[in-house]
């Protein structure tokens, strides 16, 4: 997902399964220096992961599914659906 502004850039890239998510994400904002220059004010690539929680039991949480589309139009707005 590569979502721009005029003023800052997110970028979120990864991978979810049921048990596990992995990726990278990085946040860049535009921003003046003290000579009123411009500079890019940013994260860099910063890797992330997360691990599925474990229900006590398949009655406490039962299972299931969800699809995220998110996609962005030419005239740079961004749209989200959800599917279940």
């Amino acid at each position: 997902m590569r979502l721009n502004d005029l003023t800052d850039l997110f970028i979120w890239k990864g991978t979810i399964t049921p048990k596990k998510a992995t990726g990278t994400e990085s946040f860049d904002l535009a921003a003046f220096d003290r000579q009123k220059g411009l500079q890019d004010c940013t994260t860099g690539s910063l890797r992330w992961t997360a691990t599925g929680l474990v229900p006590a039991s398949a009655k406490a949480a039962p299972r299931a599914s969800y699809h995220v589309n998110i996609s962005k139009a030419a005239d740079g707005s961004v749209h989200f659906s959800l599917t279940h």
